[in-house]
């Protein structure tokens, strides 16, 4: 499974908002997207899952125009995270990740043995089993953004994307999504694109990122190639302190107040 985007321009009337944006997610890794705010990630998502037509260019899943496909086709295929979740009131945990099986649906096709199956997989995988009875009403933002990710996953999409998943979350439950993004992309071997604001997550996780101002690609590659000192000082205007955890090397990024944290070179 390849995504592909080529060439892909939007405008809202009269303001451009993406310009030439092509790059190409595969399965089995994360690809992130990050930049300042009104840099265009929101809406280059949103032309992905094909909620938005673009006004030049085109997305191809594995070669076919995303444009014919048709909504519960594409639904089988790719699922989306928004950034701010919002889940019907009224039901259950168990409910609300069922409605995600209605892409695998007929005309009044009442649900099978297989699709209860998958949703109880699915909240295992997710870790929320215990909130199965549970209404989404009654839950915490951490919980509801982790019901709305395996809302998601219960489609069985090829392609997941996320929308700063981890955003306003502790950094518990961000960690804890971010893990559960890898070990999906990985053992699932799907693609996962996900929305960051968090630098030291996106260098962390992610296998290949994109960043993107005022709606064109500044520079994509290994988050090595990418998350450096002068490309962030470029893309937020912010001089930062790239350090590395000596115990599990792992990268993370400071703004620079004359700190005298040892740099990466």
């Amino acid at each position: 499974m390849v995504l592909k985007v080529e060439n892909l321009s939007f405008r809202y009337e009269n303001v451009g908002v993406l310009n030439d944006v092509t790059f190409q997610a595969k399965q089995g890794g994360i690809t992130g997207i990050i930049g300042p705010n009104g840099s265009g990630k929101t809406t280059l998502l949103r032309c992905i899952a094909n909620v938005l037509k673009p006004n030049q260019g085109a997305v191809f899943i594995d070669g076919k125009d995303t444009r014919i496909f048709k909504n519960k086709e594409l639904a089988k295929v790719l699922s989306v995270v928004p950034q701010l979740t919002s889940l019907t009131t009224g039901f259950t945990v168990f409910e609300t990740v069922l409605l995600g099986r209605y892409p695998h649906l007929g005309v009044f096709q009442r649900e099978s043995k297989k699709d209860y199956q998958v949703v109880n997989s699915t909240l295992e995988r997710v870790g929320i089993s215990h909130l199965a009875k549970r209404d989404v009403d009654e839950l915490s933002g951490g919980e509801k953004q982790l019901v709305t990710i395996a809302l998601a996953l219960a489609q069985e999409p090829q392609i997941l994307c996320l929308d700063e998943p981890t955003l306003h979350l502790d950094i518990n439950m961000q960690y804890m999504i971010m893990d559960l993004c890898k070990e999906i992309s990985r053992d699932k071997r799907i693609v996962v694109i996900v929305v960051l604001h968090d630098l030291t997550l996106a260098a962390q996780y992610c296998d290949d990122l994109i960043i993107l101002k005022n709606g064109k690609v500044l520079a994509m590659g290994p988050p090595d190639e990418v998350i450096v000192e002068e490309y962030i000082l470029n893309t937020y205007g912010v001089k930062v302190i790239i350090g590395q955890d000596e115990l599990t090397g792992l990268k993370y990024i400071l703004p620079s107040l004359g700190s005298k944290v040892k740099t990466i070179q």
